[in-house]
């Protein structure tokens, strides 16, 4: 499991993946899939259960996601003479 350099705190790898993202990085690419699975949970999910709702949103989110990463490396394939962006990436302190 990997560690945190300034309290070498033990952290799950879930964790340690958001710490090494930039916040811009993870706005770019974790925003829009996260913000369409909400808008449709909002309005068509209406089970009358908490519970249902939160699962059933949770696994929008995880297909939207999904979509999303298989549209921008097709995308990638198709014009692949157009750099990736530069994300930039914080400095480990």
């Amino acid at each position: 499991m990997p560690t945190t350099a300034s309290t070498g705190i033990r952290l799950p790898s879930v964790f340690a993946r958001l710490q090494d993202r930039s916040f811009l990085s993870m706005l770019l690419i974790d925003a829009p899939p996260f913000v369409g699975a909400l808008a449709i949970a909002e309005t068509l999910f209406k089970f009358g259960s908490f519970l249902l709702e939160a699962i059933a949103f949770v696994a929008l989110w995880v297909v939207l996601a999904f979509a999303h990463e298989q549209v921008l490396l097709m995308l990638r394939r198709v014009a692949p003479r157009i750099p990736a962006p530069r994300l930039p990436r914080r400095a480990n302190s």
